[in-house]
């Protein structure tokens, strides 16, 4: 969200807290809070974030420093996990991602930058049962990049149609074997 990016992640292997959580850890980390008040807290932990266990400190530095910061760098973030979803359908999809574009452009004056999947291979466990894993996440993969190049039309200056175009980030996981 840094730099005025706002930023979709749908993630399928974690909550939307847990994301979250891991995200606030990391963006604990930053040189700016190197010095101020909590130089002394190195960083703080995803796991005693998720889990409650940060100390009293902790949850100052947490809540004082790292969050404000964090939704006050000019971007938006919006994490959607499996809960946000009934069928993972590619229309069911698009309409979260509209909303979520929707509701940038009304709190930020611009839509939606980015896209991450976290992981691009858990589409393979969707509605329908039994199908070909690696047939399903490839119409996926497929889906995401046309949605990359076409994300929302729009007319420019000239009155000609064009489309919004999407950075989409799929992380995908590849086994012991892989």
């Amino acid at each position: 969200i840094h730099n005025n990016y706002n930023i979709c992640i749908i993630s399928l292997e974690v909550s939307k807290e847990e994301a979250l959580a891991s995200l606030l850890g990391i963006h604990s980390t930053s040189d700016k809070f190197k010095s101020g008040e909590y130089s002394d807290i190195e960083y703080l932990p995803h796991t005693k974030i998720k889990r409650t266990e940060l100390t009293a400190r902790e949850e100052e530095f947490l809540f004082n420093e790292v969050t404000p910061d964090f939704f006050n760098t000019g971007g938006e973030v919006k994490v959607l996990d499996e809960t946000d979803f009934s069928t993972f359908s590619f229309s069911e999809i698009r309409n979260h991602l509209e909303k979520v574009d929707d509701e940038f452009i009304k709190k930020t004056g611009k839509g939606l930058d980015a896209l991450v999947v976290d992981h691009i291979h858990l589409f393979k466990f969707t509605e329908g049962g039994n199908r070909d894993g690696n047939a399903e996440i490839n119409k996926y993969t497929s889906y995401f990049r046309k949605l990359s190049q076409a994300f929302r039309p729009y007319t420019d200056e000239n009155g000609v149609r064009q489309y919004s175009k999407l950075c989409v980030i799929l992380l995908a996981q590849a086994n012991r074997e892989g």
